[in-house]
């Protein structure tokens, strides 16, 4: 259980956006074959797969601080291996395994759905029946427009590259990255 928390926790980081942010975890699922991993005060590396590198760095800067809010040691991958060695995966890998990290959190974001919901007219209610009207409407209705952003996120233990956790989110109109790195980890 424990194990699951904290790769649970790992579980954030990714992308764009604006509003009021809800995240929930769509699905998820752990290795069955290994047992509990502690990671309180383990170096873990946030490692964010996205072509912007501006955006990638942010996050992965977003991730590694929340992890290291909840103990353990967070390491944005950018700070280790730069973009060049990214591109190799050998030498990403042998990056990764130089940096002293036990896990590894990877996440990207899958899907993203631009959604409109209608806003309907304020009415005064306050207009007598045998008046002006029944209803007097003060603005009209109008569509406002949301975004869901549906994120992967895994967790490996770096030594043997053995996957322990693997988990899809979705997340609602986020105010920004921050946001969304936090809104992650908590719901995680």
């Amino acid at each position: 259980m424990r194990r699951t928390l904290s790769c649970l926790a790992l579980s954030a980081a990714a992308f764009v956006l604006a509003g009021c942010s809800s995240t929930r975890i769509l699905s998820s699922e752990k290795a069955v074959d290994v047992g509990p991993v502690d990671l309180q005060g383990q170096k873990v590396m946030a490692w964010v797969i996205d072509p912007r590198a501006e955006i990638r760095d942010r996050a992965e800067t977003a991730l590694a601080a929340e992890l290291s809010k909840r103990g353990m040691e967070g390491i944005a991958a950018h700070t280790v291996v730069s973009a060049a060695v990214r591109a190799d995966q050998d030498q990403a890998k042998a990056a990764v395994h130089a940096s002293g990290a036990l896990a590894l959190v990877t996440t990207r974001l899958v899907a993203t759905e631009e959604k409109q919901q209608y806003v309907p007219a304020v009415y005064d209610r306050d207009v007598d029946l045998y008046g002006a009207g029944w209803l007097v409407t003060h603005e009209r209705g109008y569509y406002d427009s949301y975004g869901i952003y549906t994120i992967e996120t895994r967790c490996f233990r770096v030594a043997d590259e053995k996957l322990l956790w693997t988990g899809t989110s979705e997340t609602v109109d986020p105010a920004d990255l921050d946001a969304l790195v936090r809104s992650l980890v908590k719901e995680a």
